[in-house]
């Protein structure tokens, strides 16, 4: 009888202890809020350097592509008594056919692309990540049409070592069906030796609303600012890449 009494009470006495620690075992709301909180901190620490990563992976993406377009620029005017290609427009579209007012028309097979013709071709090269990122489309637009977005533009003008004279290095299309203003002769393309100052004088860069001619049928669809922080990539005539404030 003793025993069964002592077995009682000490069941009674270990009792609350067994309740003590189950609630032990559960988080209360304050704890549980706790966490969260610093999970939110944490967030908030790590997301803009997530952010800085990809916008340096698309960045350095970009000056992949202007490296590649300056071999293929350089190999062309190797083949062409150091004459640049053109007369192109300033914008340099990513799709390309048999009309010679575009850069891929002249480089494409420098660039490991199938040879220019009457079918609409894609060249990847010519799109930066992160212009892609805000650019847009209008709806309907035929893939050949000039009404469609960049990532680059090429030079507009550059000064003549000998002479001076400001000119457009890859010439100009005043001649072509598609220019709308009042037709004129081609300005051609230029030597690239004639080129003064090549190392300062930029080739391509990164087209944006604040360094682009309003005129252009891409204007209101490329991006509004520089699409990689503070810089853009260009590509000079001494065919090295940078970015530039």
């Amino acid at each position: 009888m003793l025993s069964k009494l002592n077995q009682a009470g000490m069941g009674a006495l270990n009792k609350p202890n067994y309740i003590s620690i189950n609630r032990h075992k559960a988080f209360t709301l304050v704890e549980l809020l706790v966490v969260i909180a610093i999970i939110a901190i944490l967030a908030a620490l790590l997301l803009p350097s997530l952010a800085r990563g990809k916008q340096k992976a698309t960045q350095t993406k970009c000056i992949s592509n202007l490296k590649q377009l300056a071999l293929a620029i350089h190999m062309y005017a190797g083949d062409n008594n150091d004459t640049l290609p053109g007369p192109m427009w300033q914008g340099l579209y990513f799709t390309y056919n048999k009309e010679t007012e575009r850069m891929l028309y002249y480089i494409a097979p420098n660039l490991g692309l199938p040879a220019a013709s009457s079918l609409v071709q894609t060249g990847q090269i010519a799109i930066c990540p992160s212009s892609a990122a805000l650019m847009h489309e209008q709806p309907g637009e035929s893939e050949d049409s000039l009404s469609r977005p960049v990532s680059y533009i090429v030079s507009a003008e550059v000064t003549n070592i000998l002479t001076d004279v400001v000119t457009r290095p890859f010439g100009y299309p005043y001649s072509s069906p598609f220019y709308r203003l009042p037709k004129g002769p081609d300005e051609p393309p230029k030597k690239v030796h004639e080129i003064k100052n090549p190392s300062r004088s930029y080739a391509i860069t990164d087209a944006d609303q604040q360094n682009s001619f309003p005129g252009g049928l891409y204007f209101s669809l490329i991006p509004v600012n520089k699409v990689h922080g503070d810089v853009r990539n260009q590509l000079f005539f001494d065919w090295h890449v940078e970015g530039v404030r």
